[in-house]
């Protein structure tokens, strides 16, 4: 068998299709013609050729020097009367021929009369690549009535995108030709049409990945019998698909010459760099001197100066980490030679990422716990030089995932099947909070147990500086920062390593992406499931604007919520939030044109029951048996504590058999034990969980919850199950938790009087609070956790289906 790369790249390939790479002024591909050539032959190529985009200054240059090359190029070409572009190979021109290509490249029709009439190989190039973002299944029936050969494989394109290739070829019939023929009023002027001669090249822009996909024909003995056998359809397209990672390397590549090119003066840094560039770039890798000449560097790297450059940093960043990890030349070599490069390079920049952004967190933290904010803003500077190693992941990952809803159009159209397809539901849910006291971490911890329960492949995804204690499946990834936020404390932001988890996101291959949180972990969901092209939801556990009020008393903190909430929830295909009330807030608040569904919540009615009911559990928390009014919850100003407390104050001094019991922890309780020190009848029972808090709900009498700022209130459900009658206030998720007059009461949210005349109702009055007690345990049986899990589970397969059809 004879073996081509018939789609490949040099340096003449000088425009970037990615707008950061332009503004950095790099080319598309660094490597020469004639190192091409030889790594093309040293693979086993009998022949070689180069597709640059537009130009055929590279192709000319190996086929004045050599007998086995010829001139080729990759022409964009333009649908007539649209922006649409298609990539389309010439093999074997003529520099008038080329010219005259590049004039009639404005209208694919006049371009594929052309080249047919001068007897010129022509090929569609990556057919399942949406040049531009404007393909339609129309363009592509187009492309086959006027193109006589199609490129079969592509190096640089995911496995999945090939094989719908394959499929669609395959099932090309003259009845299709036909019909698409009288759609565009094309006649194909080859005989067969639906019998496509067929390619296959690397689509290589950096040299490493060459031969990787190829053409091959059974026998030639020079360029001209090599393309009479493919003019002649005998041909076929070889090799294999591209990971994220492979592409994101011929982008690294192009990304570190023109780093090295640009940003570096020449010296001992810039010297170390482009031998580093080298190694991690696979520039040299077939080469063993690599070793020794990397031996040279290997005693010691200097430290960097104490205000290093952006670039400075990067650098000497880079180094220190290959240095430090892989200071043994040979064990470096093997592990760059012996194993999968790509793997390594990603492992290499991954953590140079992370230590780029740690430093300037670290550095903007310690500026803004002092109050400088100006100097913090300009330490955040230092993230910038981060994005030059970043952006050609976060390009090859968004580059070839992003041809998915474009192969899903293809697939439909025709009857094929998708890409994908087939795939069983693998959801990951990510959370910046797991363990926490707040009814976020406890709604997850619920699903997940029930996931595993019913082996449903469900992950909870977060980031903690230690694995915490968790039922269920759970990934956790160390966080490149961790700290409190500045005059606040107790709110403490882990800032995820953003490549990692695209990476892991990506080869776990989950089908949807929840998202509990709007904080770092929230966003950096959303932006993987933007660059994987994942079907995403977004559950509103929290009112962030109310919170962001009571706690700084500012409204523009308030409005800066909002335009977070805004921003992550108006971009998710899918809102959940608790009540009515929050789905109305939303659409009252800028997101009126989303899907927004009620979240199916439950509780464990087994657990929570009012058979638990023990009224001797007081003794250990010093109180009697007078009438018990119990708060569970997190315990901090926003839950309306000081109201419940001022409430309390007054039905006491009305009466002396009744108590009150607050059960939870959090950053108010030193306070609230401070100003209710000389208040009879109070305990605080601090964090309670499980069969005892169960106990402590069925053995009081009357549930307070005077919070305002609740988007649910999983705990007033569970005090109905366990047959306790509720107050709760007029504003947030919790009035929409009981039945008003029947499982409790409401108040007026803020109105100390009108919550204290709620309960100093129900403690007066056994009979209400028994038959509201009873009628609240028949309401929480209707809303277990079991049929709300199943619920939310199967709405969301309808959601992957119905997005996969978009």
């Amino acid at each position: 068998m004879v073996k081509v790369d018939m789609h490949c790249h040099s340096r003449y390939s000088d425009r970037p299709i990615y707008w950061p790479l332009r503004k950095l002024g790099a080319r598309e591909s660094y490597t020469t013609p004639e190192e091409l050539y030889r790594r093309l032959k040293r693979r086993g190529m009998a022949f070689v050729t180069i597709t640059d985009h537009d130009t055929i200054a590279g192709a000319v240059e190996i086929a004045e020097r050599h007998e086995d090359a010829f001139v080729s190029c990759e022409f964009t070409v333009r649908f007539a009367g649209e922006e649409t572009e298609v990539h389309v190979c010439a093999y074997d021109v003529t520099e008038e021929q080329f010219r005259r290509g590049r004039y009639f490249a404005r209208d694919v029709r006049e371009f594929a009369a052309y080249f047919r009439e001068q007897g010129v190989v022509t090929s569609v190039a990556h057919p399942m690549h949406d040049v531009g973002g404007r393909l339609e299944p129309r363009h592509l029936e187009q492309l086959v009535l006027l193109f006589e050969h199609f490129e079969e494989v592509n190096g640089l394109q995911l496995p999945e995108g090939n094989q719908l290739n394959r499929e669609f070829l395959a099932r090309l019939t003259p009845e299709r030709i036909e019909d698409w023929s009288r759609r565009h009023g094309i006649e194909p002027a080859f005989p067969e049409p639906w019998r496509k001669g067929r390619l296959g090249g690397s689509d290589d822009h950096s040299g490493f990945f060459l031969a990787r996909a190829w053409t091959e024909v059974p026998a030639a003995e020079d360029v001209a019998e090599f393309l009479r056998a493919v003019r002649g359809r005998e041909s076929r397209g070889r090799g294999r698909g591209a990971s994220a990672l492979t592409f994101a390397h011929c982008a690294l590549t192009s990304t570190a010459e023109t780093m090295l090119n640009h940003f570096c003066d020449p010296g001992p840094l810039h010297e170390r760099a482009t031998q580093l560039a080298r190694l991690v770039y696979g520039d040299q890798i077939e080469e063993v001197e690599l070793a020794s000449r990397l031996k040279a560097h290997a005693d010691g790297v200097p430290e960097p100066p104490d205000e290093p450059t952006p670039e400075e940093m990067l650098i000497e960043g880079l180094v220190r980490i290959v240095m430090r990890d892989w200071h043994d030349p040979n064990l470096l070599f093997d592990r760059v030679v012996g194993r999968d490069l790509q793997e390594e390079t990603f492992a290499i920049v991954n953590q140079l990422f992370n230590t780029l952004v740690r430093r300037a967190l670290t550095a903007w933290w310690e500026h803004a716990r002092k109050g400088r904010l100006m100097d913090a803003f300009t330490k955040l500077s230092l993230i910038f030089p981060t994005g030059i190693v970043a952006i050609p992941y976060l390009m090859g990952f968004r580059h070839l995932h992003a041809d998915k809803r474009y192969q899903r159009r293809v697939a439909r159209e025709y009857g094929l099947p998708e890409p994908g397809a087939g795939r069983p539901e693998k959801w990951a849910w990510f959370t910046d909070t797991v363990v926490d006291v707040n009814g976020v971490a406890r709604t997850i911890q619920t699903v997940a147990k029930l996931a595993e329960r019913h082996d449903t492949p469900i992950t909870t995804v977060t980031c903690h500086p230690t694995p915490p204690p968790f039922e269920g499946r759970l990934r956790n990834f160390t966080p490149i920062h961790h700290a409190a936020l500045p005059e606040y404390e107790s709110m403490v932001l882990s800032i995820p390593p953003l490549l990692e988890m695209l990476r892991w996101c990506e080869k776990e291959q989950f089908t949807r992406i929840v998202i509990s949180t709007p904080g770092p972990v929230g966003l950096v969901a959303l932006w993987i499931a933007k660059i994987l092209d994942l079907p995403t939801v977004a559950v509103y556990h929290t009112d962030l604007p109310n919170y962001a009020r009571i706690l700084t008393d500012d409204p523009a903190m308030e409005q800066l919520a909002w335009h977070l909430v805004r921003f992550l929830y108006g971009k998710v295909d899918r809102i959940y939030v608790l009540t009515e009330a929050y789905r109305r807030r939303l659409q009252e608040n800028g997101l009126a044109d989303r899907d927004i569904r009620i979240f199916p919540k439950g509780t464990d009615v087994t657990l929570f029951h009012p058979d638990r009911r023990d009224v001797a559990i007081w003794k250990r928390y010093g109180l009697n048996g007078a009438t018990k009014l119990l708060y569970v919850g997190r315990v901090s100003r926003e839950k309306g504590l000081d109201l419940l407390g001022e409430a309390y104050r007054r039905l006491r001094r009305e009466r002396d058999d009744v108590e009150l019991v607050v059960v939870g922890d959090g950053p108010y309780l030193d306070e609230l034990r401070r100003r209710w020190v000389d208040v009879p009848g109070v305990a605080f029972t601090g964090f309670v969980e499980g069969e005892e808090l169960a106990g402590l709900y069925a053995s009081s009498d009357v549930f307070a919850f005077p919070s305002a700022t609740d988007t649910y209130g999983s705990v007033v459900l569970e005090a109905q199950a366990a047959g306790l009658p509720a107050v709760v206030t007029d504003q947030g998720g919790p009035r929409e938790v009981i039945v008003e007059g029947r499982t409790g009461l409401v108040a007026r949210a803020g109105d100390v009087e009108d919550f204290a005349a709620a309960l100093r109702r129900l403690v007066a009055d056994r009979e209400l609070r028994q038959e509201m007690g009873y009628q609240g345990r028949l309401h929480a049986e209707q809303r277990t956790w079991e049929n709300a899990f199943r619920t939310f589970w199967d709405a969301g397969r309808e959601a992957s289906d119905e997005s996969r059809a978009s």
